[in-house]
């Protein structure tokens, strides 16, 4: 199952991708493995902000390019209301089926080291 999430970054910057493991996805950005993302390798990683669980990867890529449009203070606003996402962008996703998941967190799937 392909999934949509929004990291935050140490320098308070928001990075959004797609993966069909999030728990390999975490653990390739908090550990800066030779599969994190070019943006990722370079700053630290604090928190999964949102993550949204979608039918194929078409739809989470969908989901992505969506999400990846919207300026920084309305990606804070969808983090807030997640549910809201459908709103923001009312028909264009209406072809895409998506489900948010809520109550996660980025030491469900790492451990955080101190």
């Amino acid at each position: 199952m392909p999934f949509t999430y929004i990291i935050k970054c140490g320098d308070g910057s928001l990075y959004t991708g797609v993966c069909v493991s999030v728990k390999e996805r975490m653990r390739d950005h908090y550990y800066k493995t030779d599969m994190c993302a070019k943006y990722t390798r370079y700053r630290e990683i604090i928190s999964l902000e949102a993550l949204w669980k979608s039918e194929n990867l078409s739809s989470a890529c969908k989901l992505e390019a969506c999400i990846k449009k919207l300026k920084k203070p309305q990606k804070n606003e969808l983090i807030k209301n997640p549910h809201k996402l459908g709103k923001v962008y009312g028909v264009h996703l209406s072809e895409i089926k998506y489900e948010y998941i809520k109550d996660v967190s980025l030491g469900d799937f790492i451990t955080i080291e101190n």
